[in-house]
């Protein structure tokens, strides 16, 4: 399936592929605004012969999880050399996971550094826009009740352990820790966005962090050491529920969606080209590009 702005390929069904496209849509016609992107990778003008981004979404748990980078995964993003992907176990397609790694789509695209934690905690903030219960207004800031489950039972990282974890620590990635760090992320980048003690602010916090690690970038935009936010943190849960933010009207689709049935051709060659840029998967790459070679003769030059 494609639009102007997407291209997905899924082996789930066509109703189940139409939901997860009208939902990116959606999601980025609201993004463009509040983070004044435009859709242009990297600072660079778009060429719009190429995809900027492609979705692919399998229809079943076993057919993704071969694509997984951890048992517990639903989706990810993965940045690569020609395009960018978005791989999703859709078989969850209504899940908040297609949301999530479109966001950080668009932080990539945005050319902001960003520490793990902001990078997780806005894709999970921005996951969750919902309209109002009239239906006439985006909302930013509704709790997520697996979130606030997590952060209710389990015990907490600790915010000076979660700011400085890299990317590949198991902080992010262990199955034991995954769900504390998406919970405190999502509920520090929620304080700081939409706590009114904090959020004119976050510019300023965006700007330092391009320079500074999180804890100086804290002393310096807020004036407070990690431990005094982290007391704010702990404090801040019950109050977030009333910091729920009015976006805008929800924006008004007319999508013409291109469908074709038989792409396997291009959806193999797809999965090829993202498994050439996900780090290991070179062999498995490979051996698909093989497979497609033997497979689709007439379509290989």
């Amino acid at each position: 399936m494609a639009t102007a702005n997407f291209e997905l390929y899924t082996t789930a069904d066509e109703d189940a592929g139409r939901s997860v496209v009208y939902r990116l849509e959606r999601l980025r016609t609201i993004l463009q605004p509040i983070l004044a992107w435009r859709g242009e990778p990297r600072g660079e003008p778009r060429d719009e012969r190429e995809k900027a981004v492609c979705i692919i979404a399998f229809g079943s748990r076993d057919e993704f999880q071969a694509y997984a980078p951890i048992g517990r995964s639903i989706g990810y993003f993965l940045p690569g050399a020609r395009r960018d992907f978005v791989v999703l176990d859709g078989s969850r397609a209504e899940s908040r996971a297609v949301e999530h790694e479109y966001v950080h789509f668009v932080m990539a695209q945005s050319g902001l550094r960003l520490p793990p934690w902001l990078n997780e905690g806005l894709a999970e903030l921005y996951s969750n826009l919902q309209e109002s219960r009239s239906g006439e207004r985006t909302e930013i800031g509704r709790l997520i009740p697996g979130r606030v489950a997590s952060l209710r039972q389990d015990a907490w990282i600790g915010l000076d352990r979660l700011i400085s974890a890299d990317p590949d620590s198991p902080i992010f990635n262990s199955a034991e820790m995954v769900d504390s760090a998406y919970a405190e992320s999502w509920l520090l980048t929620h304080m700081l966005v939409l706590d009114p003690r904090y959020q004119d602010r976050f510019s300023s916090l965006l700007s330092a962090l391009q320079t500074l690690d999180t804890a100086e970038a804290f002393r310096q935009v807020y004036g407070k050491p990690v431990a005094e936010e982290e007391r704010d943190l702990k404090r801040y849960l019950e109050a977030a529920q009333t910091n729920i933010r009015i976006l805008g009207d929800p924006p008004r689709l007319e999508l013409h969606i291109r469908v074709e049935r038989d792409a396997d051709f291009d959806g193999l060659s797809a999965v090829a080209e993202m498994l050439g840029n996900y780090r290991g998967r070179g062999e498995q790459s490979q051996e698909l590009y093989r497979r497609i070679a033997r497979d689709y003769p007439a379509r290989v030059p």
